[in-house]
């Protein structure tokens, strides 16, 4: 096995046995050095590596820390941004930046017509920011479950799922469009990233079983934190039999 292959492992189950928590730090590259016997471009290699699968980061002149393996999102269930923090035993929380009438240039094409309000948060899972939502949902739906901007200022916590299913409006389906976009300054400032750093860009348009619209999500997300998964079958015709 190649040497900065073995440290890696080694590296790891460290991190395992020492039972290191997101945002621990690891010992310096020289420390790593003298502990294993190795070279410094053999650490080097190590932690870059480490890196690139996210298991560590490294922050300059600061040091290497332990980070937050990626959340796993299956895209065959549909859950709430809380639901799915919660699921991992994460504290979902968010600051509120916009809540406001929904201008009628920006109202997506599915809200056509309809008086909504466009809110704008930045969600963060263990106080750590990882996604901004923006938001168009009915404007009556809003007051009527209880999403106002009162409410939301003063619970970072508030859910739009469970305020609506309080209200008796079940999400029953959504659409998703998943691209990746480069992050405008404004969005990495709120993020933490520099300005053009690639993100995952997610769309969603959610119906009652009764067809009636919901909400119309745009999610930022910094690549790092999320992965999403889903199985696929292969259709097999009666010519392929």
């Amino acid at each position: 096995m190649i040497l900065y292959v073995q440290l890696m492992e080694r590296i790891k189950r460290t991190i395992a046995e020492e039972r290191l928590s997101p945002g621990d730090a690891l010992p310096t590259e020289g420390q790593l050095q003298k502990s294993f016997g190795v070279s410094r471009a053999t650490v080097r290699c190590a932690l870059g590596e480490l890196e690139r699968q996210h298991v560590i980061e490294r922050r300059q002149g600061v040091g290497t820390f332990v980070t937050r393996p990626p959340l796993a999102r299956d895209l065959r269930v549909l859950t709430s941004f809380t639901e799915e923090m919660i699921a991992r035993g994460l504290a979902p929380s968010s600051f509120l930046i916009t809540y406001e009438a929904g201008a009628p240039g920006d109202i997506p094409e599915e809200l056509s017509g309809i008086p909504t309000v466009h809110v704008v948060r930045l969600r963060l899972a263990d106080s750590q920011p990882i996604s901004i939502h923006d938001a168009f949902i009915p404007a009556d739906i809003a007051n009527k479950s209880g999403f106002t901007k009162a409410q939301l200022e003063q619970d970072d916590s508030l859910s739009l799922y469970a305020q609506l299913e309080a209200a008796e409006y079940f999400v029953d389906r959504a659409r998703e469009h998943v691209t990746a976009v480069a992050a405008t300054a404004r969005q990495a400032k709120l993020l933490g990233v520099k300005t053009g750093a690639p993100l995952i860009k997610t769309v969603r348009v959610s119906w009652t079983r009764g067809n009636q619209i919901l909400e119309h999500v745009t999610a930022y997300s910094h690549p790092e934190h999320f992965e999403y998964a889903i199985t696929l079958a292969r259709r097999v015709s009666v010519k392929d039999l």
